[in-house]
């Protein structure tokens, strides 16, 4: 027999299908809280049989009790809001316990009401059932006795299953939120720079990490082609980056000299939302990579002062024993080829002489022998003995003292050794680069009681590359046989015992040496 449906059966049923589509476009578009949806689902169930005031709740698996997610009406106190329910207890809770839906249409007769409304005569609970199993209960009150029909409940009983759909989706869309936010956070919080790049090297996702070690701040990356990434020029430039990367796994190391740090890079194919896609890392070694190069550097001056301490007294006599023939020989008359031949002996033995004293100096503890100096007086002396022999060879040596009188502590000979090697690199690079009026200034400055020296020139300068490297033992840019690369090596020494710092600084033209001396080294 076919069932007959009236007019207001089709009605009810429009009613509720257009109420769980409004109710599911909730959730598309801007993600909405689970609490939102519950108090949407409320909101429309009261509209379907003409009611103001109810609730919904949901079993909580952690106590087991029955607690209240959404409320509409009037006199919802924060008390009884935060009111629980055993399964089983009043109205909501049988209705929980059994299933099955539950009209009262006078409370003030029903042993079952639990009385949070003195003023409530009706009520009307249907369960929300998902998979099988009861998830919670709408509960639909009126003030006035005999509000609610058997068709509201039947009504209200077909919509509970459609609110049934949209709080789980409400929930599995949540938790997907809450996942992925769990996972961006552990991804933002790795010190490794991650992205997430398509197989044409589009990006799909990049973690803080990535933005704040290439300095691109809160810029959304998403969209945007690697290769147009300024701050990865270093890996857009190379041409074995793409090859590799198509061939599968990628791991390479790269200097990027505009940042001045190094880089291991790292790839892996991937599926990112269910597509092919490549998972790049960016590890900064830098500071590993000096720790790594400090050591080595340590065990070659160990051996070095092993070897020195062993040998210079045995080298030092024979040297000196070779200039003292060689300059006997320069005062013998001799033809001119004898003559120029002991002159190479002569240069080339105090060389080595030279050397092996600073080998020596560099080798030894630069404890320092700290005294009164008078500022004027130290660096006029100085500066005044450099200036005479670099008048010889053109080259201009100006001094400037601010305040022209101060007094500080220092170790004399370490400082003017310091001095010396400045003065004497700056000369050499200029005379070298064939520097026409070379110029070297050295300013001394008393600032916030730290002693400041810098000696710039109007040479060549030094280039951006090496300068990481300036300070470290053996390493020197001079041609072949004019440097030992412990000159520089050997200030840092010295002004670092003195609890100090020196450094290269950048300047538009030539180079620019700056040390500083802390206020422990000065005196009032």
């Amino acid at each position: 027999m076919a069932m007959e449906l009236n007019a207001s059966d089709l009605s009810r049923g429009t009613q509720t299908l257009t109420a769980f589509r409004r109710i599911m476009g909730t959730l598309n578009g801007v993600q909405q809280s689970f609490e939102d949806v519950a108090t949407a689902i409320l909101n429309e169930a009261c509209g379907l049989i003409s009611a103001c005031h109810g609730s919904l709740v949901l079993l909580n698996h952690e106590t087991q009790q029955l607690k209240i997610v959404a409320a509409v009406g009037r006199d919802w106190s924060p008390e009884k809001l935060v009111c629980s329910l055993r399964t089983g207890e009043g109205i909501t809770g049988r209705v929980f316990m059994t299933g099955e839906p539950y009209l009262s249409n006078d409370t003030l007769c029903d042993p079952h009401y639990f009385p949070l409304f003195e003023d409530v005569r009706s009520e009307l609970a249907v369960p929300v059932v998902s998979v099988g199993r009861v998830q919670g209960v709408i509960n639909i009150d009126s003030m006035e006795s005999g509000a609610f029909s058997d068709e509201d409940v039947q009504l209200l009983r077909v919509f509970a299953d459609y609110a049934a759909l949209a709080l789980d989706t409400a929930r599995n869309l949540n938790a997907l939120e809450a996942a992925r936010k769990d996972w961006q956070s552990i991804v933002d919080s790795m010190e490794d720079g991650v992205l997430v790049c398509s197989p044409n090297l589009v990006i799909q996702r990049a973690n803080q990490s990535f933005s704040r070690m290439f300095g691109v701040g809160n810029m959304d990356l998403t969209g945007r082609e690697l290769q147009q990434l300024e701050a990865v020029n270093f890996l857009n430039s190379s041409p074995e980056f793409k090859r590799e990367l198509a061939a599968g796994a990628f791991r390479r190391k790269f200097v990027d000299a505009h940042f001045n740090r190094n880089y291991l890079v790292q790839s892996k194919k991937i599926l990112f939302q269910q597509r092919p896609a490549f998972l790049l890392t960016f590890s900064d070694t830098t500071d590993q990579d000096l720790l790594v190069e400090k050591m080595n550097q340590s065990e070659k001056l160990a051996a070095v002062g092993q070897m020195v301490a062993s040998v210079a007294h045995e080298l030092t006599n024979p040297l000196q024993s070779v200039i003292g023939h060689a300059d006997l020989l320069l005062l013998i008359p001799a033809s001119e080829q004898v003559q120029t031949k002991a002159a190479v002996i002569q240069r080339e033995a105090r060389r080595s002489t030279k050397l092996v004293r600073s080998l020596l100096m560099f080798s030894r503890s630069h404890k320092p022998n700290r005294v009164s100096l008078e500022g004027k007086k130290f660096f006029d002396l100085v500066i005044g003995e450099w200036s005479e022999l670099y008048r010889q060879t053109s080259v201009h040596i100006m001094l400037e003292l601010v305040p022209p009188e101060f007094l500080f502590r220092a170790d004399p000979m370490h400082l003017e050794q310091v001095l010396h090697n400045l003065l004497n690199n700056a000369q050499q690079a200029m005379l070298s680069a064939g520097t026409i009026q070379a110029k070297i200034k050295i300013v001394v400055r008393m600032l916030n009681d730290r002693l400041i020296c810098s000696v710039s020139d109007n040479g060549p300068g030094v280039p951006s590359q090496v300068q990481s490297k300036l300070f470290q033992p053996f390493f020197t840019t001079k041609p072949l046989g004019l440097g030992t690369g412990l000159g520089l090596a050997l200030c840092r020494g010295l002004i670092e015992a003195h609890g100090g710092t020196i450094s290269c600084r950048a300047q538009p033209t030539g180079a620019c040496f700056a040390f500083e001396l802390p206020s422990s080294s000065i005196q009032s």
